[in-house]
């Protein structure tokens, strides 16, 4: 997952849904969230510890983010696309859509 783009919102609100999201759905002792109004750093832990940084754009109402950095734990390449794709299927359920 490169990059991501939301309409509408600011990034505390985009933080505060995924959050709740990831309580929801169970996965908030694997995968949490920090940022501000410029930076969002997405971290999963799980048998290691994987560290996504997004660089955020202002965009319209809402913003665009980019992926910056990244630091992937060697036990999690090997699954490196499902954690991709429940995170989209959580940015997708908070109103979000990559690019």
């Amino acid at each position: 997952m490169k990059s991501f783009e939301l309409d509408n919102g600011t990034p505390a609100e985009f933080i505060d849904h995924v959050r709740r999201e990831l309580a929801d759905r169970g996965l908030n002792q694997y995968v949490s969230l920090d940022g501000n109004e410029t930076e969002l750093v997405v971290t999963f832990h799980w048998m290691g510890s994987t560290e996504l940084r997004y660089r955020l754009e202002p965009r319209g109402d809402g913003f665009r983010a980019v992926l910056s950095g990244e630091r992937v734990s060697p036990l999690h390449a090997a699954f490196r696309q499902r954690f991709d794709d429940r995170f989209d299927q959580v940015l997708a359920k908070v109103g979000a859509k990559t690019i």
